[in-house]
């Protein structure tokens, strides 16, 4: 059988990550081609700064070597340049005359150097700054060179500068900004970054608009457009980058700033793939390496025809690669009405902190001196976790050790964003291992093998695991006996293959059986369904059978009539009878759960009581995994005053509605204090009493106040954010009296007390609960009114 072929169009690091996970989604399933441009290996493109400085080696910077190509039977074909891409005939034209055949194409040609239209940028020694070949043909000729001028003074413009600071040149870096990385720092961070530079070597010329490069055949003057002039004997263009989209358009495909694509990186173009700086994506490109990472995972899964996982965008941030120098930026600095600044300035440390705050949630900072809050940060701003004022007041201090903001990260915290390796997972490697340096941890985990940017924070790490403060030890708890995976991989080894079945799962690297046990056969399904809703609809259930319905040992069946809010009125206790004699059953039998049973049932007649009880068909998500259970206590003979709780059960039930849970919260309601004792039997509950409905949860076998509100409805909603918030971070079989032990009460208060963030919850919540109905009815299957 031939299989598919696969062509990728451009060899750097984007597109070889998408190789590296097409490989581990769908192992020998594609015939693969590399066409690249440039000549020579793959390289890491984020180390040619440290290149240039004389920090790093250029075999240092190759990601495989050439057997790797060989072992995986890839194809590579370099020095050669795309030039058509012939959908019709599904062939791809080359600068020497070759065709290359192709099933699926992905485009990753990256970007190229901007060079501003400036007159004399074609001389002999003026150069850009963005490849391989950029760096050699500088350090071939740094030695001839005694005064360089960068255009630019952002990111690349500052690292190439320091490079040639290194080689011994008088360096001026020409930026038309009013401040240094102007479009990732404040003028406060940027000023603080120019007196460092300044101390190093650097000279500066801010708004400063290049009109020319003078000089016969090598340039040795800059004029400006205010007439004043530069005296240089070289140049190096470091002005920003340009995607490079003239393959796609050539072709046909859409594009605007980039090539355009869809959450799946599926341009317009059947069978047409666009990933990394070349791709545009919501109207943004990106040119950092972890937002490129994550769009090849993606793009290997859609490829693979699993395209359960989309891409949504990606946070970015950045972090300056210059000894001596620590400057760190994230999200958005833009400051808004609603949004409010946390900021710190310590002359003495020489450590400055801006941090952008809007409803309790980062949304952006930027750090100079110190960056070991920047793994922090990082997550919270991917998270929007809500800040507690410990956690606020914690970024305004300037006396914790790197040890404590070490210690203070969780173990699941990212410490390479790009290769996206929690703390948790070194500290494992490195207690299960015996590693020692930065290098074993980069060489055994990938962190820092990317950008290199969280390298301190790796050896931060490393100092601190090696002090006395250290006392954690992560203790690998298998998920299942079927794995030695924990829990938190197998999720994310679902996110990244997401089977189509609980067969394919068994499949995934790690899993040492095929049948499956107890535990994994009910959670695999659950965290499928999280991570994609549309999983039920083709796993989940069959289509001849319903809720609520138990095989009895004789063959009979048994059906159990849950009732409304916990309780039954006289008119569903006669339906029910009504429904028992159509099947021939005399007597109904109250269960302690509040339900009714009808038994034994002929299965012959099980489609005329679906018919009368209205059943819900199993394949729904609600029925396949725990759903909330929720009854009202009956009321003593006392003189309290009477509230409507069943009715209130009644409207939590219709609320909570097809949704699944970890396992089963028992939900306990009542409007008599005399009923206290009763609702500490749930897991949470809602009690009125001293003018108060108070929200009640069990932690540790006693029950305390969560909440209480005057509003009858207010509690309720709150109860109902409460049970959304649980649902989507605790783990499967994880009670939610063990959640709220876990995640503490306080934390609880703070997350839901934000208005913001319950409305976020019940709006996913109203989606979720629509996308369900629209499956069952493309299903078939019958949507219960009551």
């Amino acid at each position: 059988m031939n299989k598919e072929k696969v062509l990728l169009i451009g060899n750097g690091m984007a597109g070889l990550r998408f190789i590296e996970e097409l490989l581990e989604t769908a192992p020998k399933t594609f015939d693969i081609t590399i066409i690249g441009e440039e000549t020579g290996l793959s390289y890491n493109r984020m180390k040619l700064s440290s290149y240039l400085q004389g920090e790093a080696g250029g075999p240092e910077l190759y990601i495989h070597p050439l057997q790797w190509y060989e072992d995986h039977h890839i194809e590579l074909i370099t020095g050669t340049k795309a030039l058509y891409v012939d959908q019709e005939n599904r062939v791809v034209r080359t600068d020497d005359g070759t065709e290359v055949a192709f099933d699926k194409a992905v485009i990753a040609t990256g970007s190229k150097a901007y060079i501003p239209p400036v007159q004399g940028a074609d001389k002999e020694n003026v150069f850009v700054f963005r490849t391989m070949k950029d760096c050699e043909e500088i350090l071939d000729q740094a030695d001839t060179f005694q005064k360089a001028a960068v255009i630019g003074g952002g990111l690349l413009g500052l690292e190439a500068a320091r490079g040639l600071l290194n080689r011994g040149l008088d360096v001026t870096v020409v930026h038309r900004g009013p401040f240094l990385m102007n479009r990732q720092l404040d003028e406060m961070a940027a000023g603080l970054l120019q007196e460092e530079l300044e101390k190093q070597g650097m000279h500066f010329l801010f708004s400063a608009e290049t009109k020319a490069i003078k000089g016969l055949e090598q340039a040795d003057e800059l004029l400006f457009e205010d007439g004043t002039s530069l005296a240089v004997d070289a140049v190096v263009m470091a002005a920003g980058i340009k995607p490079q989209i003239e393959l796609a358009g050539a072709s046909g495909i859409p594009v605007n700033k980039g090539i355009i694509v869809n959450d799946w990186m599926e341009t317009e173009a059947e069978g047409i793939y666009a990933l990394g700086e070349c791709a545009e994506h919501r109207g943004t490109t990106y040119g950092l390496v972890a937002p490129l990472y994550e769009q090849a995972k993606v793009l290997a899964a859609s490829v693979s025809g699993k395209k359960e996982r989309d891409y949504s965008g990606s946070a970015v941030y950045t972090r300056l690669k210059i000894p001596g120098v620590e400057v760190f930026s994230a999200g958005s600095l833009e400051e808004e009405s609603d949004s409010y600044v946390l900021q710190l300035f310590d002359e003495k440390e020489n450590q400055y902190r801006k941090i952008i705050m809007k409803e309790d949630m980062v949304q952006g900072a930027v750090l100079y001196g110190s960056t070991n809050m920047s793994a922090s940060l990082q997550q919270w701003i991917k998270t929007r976790k809500p800040l507690s004022e410990k956690e606020k007041q914690q970024l305004l201090s300037v006396n914790d050790s790197t040890k404590s903001r070490i210690k203070t990260l969780s173990s699941h915290a990212a410490v390479c964003h790009c290769n996206n390796v929690s703390k948790g997972t070194i500290i494992k490697e490195v207690q299960t291992r015996g590693l020692c340096t930065a290098e074993e941890v980069k060489a055994c985990t990938g962190a820092s093998s990317s950008c290199g940017g969280c390298r301190p924070v790796v050896e931060e790490l490393l100092d601190y695991m090696q002090s006395d403060e250290f006392n954690e030890h992560i203790e690998k708890i298998p998920f299942c006996e079927c794995t030695d995976l924990e829990e938190e991989e197998v999720v994310s080894l679902l996110q990244d293959r997401m089977p189509s079945s609980l067969k394919e799962a068994y499949q995934m690297p790690g899993w040492k059986t095929d049948k499956g046990c107890g535990t994994c056969r009910e959670a695999l399904p659950y965290y499928l369904y999280m991570i994609s809703p549309a999983y039920f609809s083709a796993e989940t259930g069959k289509a001849d059978t319903y809720e609520n319905i138990i095989e009895r040992s004789d063959g009979s069946l048994a059906v159990h009539i849950p009732g409304k809010g916990g309780g039954f009125s006289l008119s569903e206790w006669e339906s029910a009878a009504e429904t028992a004699s159509a099947c021939g059953v005399d007597f109904l039998k109250p269960l302690p759960d509040g339900s009714i049973e009808i038994s034994p049932v002929d299965p012959g007649l099980l489609e005329t009581a679906a018919e009368k009880l209205g059943l819900q068909r199993m394949g729904l998500p609600g029925n396949r995994f725990p759903a909330v259970q929720i009854r009202s206590l009956e009321k003593v003979e006392c003189a309290c005053t009477k509230q409507p709780e069943q009715e209130m059960a009644v409207w939590l039930e219709k609320r909570m509605e097809l949704l699944p849970f970890p396992t089963q919260p028992f939900i306990r309601m009542s409007s008599c204090s005399h009923n206290c004792a009763d609702i500490q039997s749930g897991h949470a509950g809602i009690l009125y009493q001293n003018e108060k409905w108070e929200l009640r949860v069990a932690v540790e076998e006693k029950n305390h106040i969560l909440f209480s509100f005057a509003e009858q409805q207010t509690v309720l909603y709150m109860l109902e954010s409460v049970l959304l918030y649980y649902r989507i971070s605790a783990g499967y079989g994880e009670t939610l009296s063990r959640w709220v032990e876990r995640v503490t009460m306080v934390h609880i208060r703070e997350v839901l007390f934000q208005e913001a963030n319950a409305a976020v919850l019940l709006e996913q919540k109203d989606e979720e609960q629509q996308r369900i109905k629209e499956l069952m009815l493309q299903q078939g299957g019958h949507i219960c009114q009551s």
